[in-house]
């Protein structure tokens, strides 16, 4: 059993596979899609040709872009502004045209990114 995850590797090596494809399609099973896309992400750029890459990475950056939306609203409901604006941003990254990410960026006129260590000191 120890040798199951070096042995899954290597097999998927050989076979042509993608670890990071694999472990992005076991990520996504478990819902956990902002991890499963960040792995699609690595795929697709090891591959920028492969159509199933692209198509995982831009499947779970729609349904991370609404999850972050979601933790965006939480935040604005209880006040936490800055936190807001970093999930915003986020979504903004991942899937620039979402039209609530525009919507919602166009509240914010004038605002500026934090710096990282603010975010990241703050957020959840």
């Amino acid at each position: 059993m120890k040798g199951l995850p070096l042995f899954l590797a290597l097999g998927l090596t050989l076979c042509g596979c993608n670890y990071n494809y694999y472990q992005g399609k076991q990520l996504e099973a478990q819902d956990r899609f902002e991890e499963a896309n960040l792995s699609f992400h690595k795929a697709y750029a090891d591959s920028p040709g492969d159509d199933d890459f692209k198509a995982a990475y831009l499947r779970t950056a729609e349904r991370t872009t609404e999850d972050l939306l979601l933790r965006y609203q939480q935040y604005l409901d209880e006040g936490l502004m800055d936190i807001a604006y970093a999930r915003l941003e986020q979504a903004k990254n991942l899937t620039p045209e979402h039209p609530v990410v525009l919507q919602e960026l166009r509240k914010w006129p004038g605002r500026w990114t934090l710096p990282w260590k603010v975010c990241r000191r703050s957020s959840r």
